[in-house]
């Protein structure tokens, strides 16, 4: 039986082939060298040995440091990598759950990307356009290959509901626009916290040059909803981040200059690129890896212009709005912008300064020129009805031609070497770029030289038993004063009680692993050291979950009917 293409089929179909172009080279037997793979790679395995280790939602990552653990499930969200992690738990290599992480990832920014399109250009086959046009934007294409930098991947997805958020605030439908920033501001949360801050500042500046329209009650009513329900449904993230941030970590004392990691104007819509390289000091142009949105983008805002500027044709207030959007990024990422005096300013030049790289604007820039580019062929499409279809076939195929190059390069780059065989055991553990995430003083080589035993200071210490974060031992003959050092790193959470249950002191002792005070005066016994979540966390996991159960069940009808994407007849 012929199975007919109806509307929807179509654009599953498209979604689908956008989905397999944008992951099609990383489907080889092996995974070429990219900047942060091993560091993410290290993270699906710590989610994965987390939940075998009973953590749920894991907190601390028992794969870093040889066992040691590290808190980046606290301070990177990793939501979005339990699903690669139940691929492991399901019997996939670590290889095989990455490639299909990264089509799953790829495939939800289509869709989204898609959705958010229709609902802005008001028509379906615009809408594959833009869709295939964002999800094949070039610096997404970066981050995924030469960067790897999963959290900024999965971020890119939810930022087109930011941005049809904003629309719809100032000049749609307030209700709409709450739940799209909503679902974009918790998106971005869960996966990247930099990009909610780029997004955020982002929202700012658009709420800054539209105050007069924007202050109505009901669209201030909309934004601070929008707020307060992101904020509750991330509190389960924002709590744990907020309390281990008390602590003296490395994180605290980064300073970055940003101004020396801009992009030279001359390299923003480069198109013929090479595919490897890493984020150099300012040099000269094209030294370090590629930092560009294409010359695709590029050829869209010059289309944009002469629409607007030379045919003086009216173009919708949010295409306009976009367009700015995009130069606006395009110049915070540039050497143009005043990074280094931004970065004296009080409160806002750290808040500036945290995104450390300022090329990470980029992917607010990829948005805005998606719509833009967008609306260029949409208007030659629609100034010639009867070629429409070919038109946009057409320009379909330029977006994919305008990636062809940096592909090529990417899978014919022998400085690209292969890091990871599909047979590899476990990725590299110790790979934790500045540390941030211990604590001031400490360090990794000092955790690996200490090797992963038990040593005990005034005792006899014997029969270790170790189980990801939960270390037991027998100790005898403890002096006043007694205490065991574990391998493990010591985080706000690790608790030690006797064979009894009795409670045993826990802190932090030489170069930050745990330390347990022994109970003298005793012939010996056993100690348990394990992670625990603080209660405060699981309060916040609580209200989270409550306020997930009450909004579904306050607004199921929009939540099944995908109300917040139909637009009005």
């Amino acid at each position: 039986m012929r199975l007919k293409l109806t509307p929807r089929r179509i654009v599953i179909l498209c979604c689908l082939f956008a989905a397999a172009v944008s992951s099609a080279p990383i489907f080889r037997h092996v995974l070429p060298w990219a900047h942060d793979i091993h560091f993410h790679l290290t993270r699906i395995e710590g989610v994965y040995q987390g939940l075998l280790s009973g953590q749920f939602p894991v907190r601390i990552n028992p794969a870093f440091l040889n066992g040691y653990g590290y808190a980046d499930p606290i301070m990177y969200p990793p939501l979005f990598l339990y699903f690669p992690a139940l691929l492991r738990i399901l019997g996939f290599s670590p290889l095989t759950s990455y490639q299909v992480f990264i089509f799953a990832v790829n495939l939800m920014t289509a869709g989204i990307s898609y959705l958010c399109a229709k609902r802005f250009f008001k028509s379906g086959d615009v809408a594959l356009f833009a869709m295939l046009a964002y999800t094949l934007c070039l610096y997404r294409l970066i981050c995924i290959f030469t960067r790897a930098a999963v959290g900024e991947i999965i971020g890119m997805a939810f930022l087109p509901c930011v941005f049809l958020g904003m629309y719809e605030l100032l000049r749609g439908d307030a209700k709409h626009a709450k739940w799209l920033l909503t679902a974009g501001f918790v998106g971005l949360i869960n996966c990247h916290v930099l990009s909610a801050l780029i997004a955020a500042e982002a929202c700012f500046v658009i709420l800054l040059f539209n105050l007069k329209r924007f202050f109505t009650a009901e669209r201030v009513l909309a934004l601070a909803e929008a707020a307060a329900a992101t904020l509750l449904l991330t509190l389960w993230v924002i709590v744990p981040m907020l309390h281990i941030g008390t602590t003296d970590l490395n994180v605290r004392y980064a300073a970055f200059d940003s101004y020396n990691h801009a992009v030279y104007p001359v390299e923003l819509f480069a198109t013929f690129i090479k595919a490897d390289g890493l984020s150099e000091e300012l040099k000269s142009p094209f030294t370090g890896m590629p930092l560009t949105v294409g010359g695709i983008f590029g050829l869209g805002l010059i289309i944009y212009m002469y629409i607007r500027f030379a045919k003086r044709d009216r173009d919708q207030s949010g295409v306009r709005g976009a367009f700015f959007l995009a130069l606006g990024a395009l110049f915070a990422a540039s050497t143009l912008f005043p990074w280094r005096l931004a970065a004296e300013l009080p409160v806002v030049g750290r808040l500036l300064v945290s995104v450390q790289f300022p090329w990470r604007y980029l992917g607010i820039a990829s948005v805005g020129l998606a719509v833009v580019l967008t609306c260029g062929v949409a208007h030659f499409a629609e100034s010639a009805e009867k070629h429409r279809h070919a038109i946009l076939f057409v320009c379909a195929l330029a977006v994919i031609f305008a990636v062809s190059p940096y592909y090529d390069n990417y899978l014919q780059n022998d400085k690209l070497t292969a890091a990871l065989a599909d047979s590899y055991a476990k990725p590299n553990t110790t790979m934790l770029g500045g540390q941030e995430y211990l604590r001031h003083g400490t360090g990794k080589d000092a955790l690996l030289e200490r090797g992963t035993g038990v040593v005990g200071f005034g005792a006899e210490i014997n029969n270790i038993d170790r189980d990801y974060t939960t270390v037991t031992f027998d100790f005898e003959g403890a002096q006043d004063g007694a205490y065991a050092e574990l391998p493990l790193y010591y985080y706000p959470g690790y608790v030690a009680e006797d064979e009894y249950g009795g409670a045993l002191t826990a802190d932090a002792g030489e170069n930050g692993v745990v330390r347990v005070n022994l109970p003298s005066g005793t012939r010996g016994g056993t100690v348990t050291v394990r992670y625990r979540e603080p209660a405060v966390y699981r309060i916040a996991e609580v209200i989270s979950l409550l306020t997930i159960i009450i909004l579904t069940i306050k607004y199921r009808r929009d939540i099944l009917n995908f109300n917040i994407f139909r637009r009005k007849d």
